[in-house]
């Protein structure tokens, strides 16, 4: 969970270190070229508390973005109402 980074119709970046091994990326991926392979001797994988707090924050700004959408959209409601301006 977001361990991914790009944009639509650039290239993306799978952050490994971040990987939680999910695989919800491989069903997504539009041109299935993720390959999912042990990660190296040494390397740890994020721990429990690491992973939920990853969480909460994508859960957060998604909310974020939520009342920032719906303060657009009911900006733009009271400017588009006749006699606003």
């Amino acid at each position: 969970m977001d361990a991914i980074i790009g944009a639509h119709r650039f290239l993306h970046t799978v952050f490994e270190r971040e990987c939680t091994g999910c695989e919800l990326c491989i069903e997504s991926c539009p041109v299935d070229c993720i390959v999912m392979r042990p990660r190296p001797a040494g390397e740890l994988a994020p721990t429990q508390a690491q992973n939920r707090s990853r969480y909460q924050k994508h859960c957060s700004r998604g909310e974020q973005e939520a009342q920032q959408r719906a303060a657009l959209l009911a900006e733009r409601k009271r400017s588009a109402q006749p006699g606003s301006t």
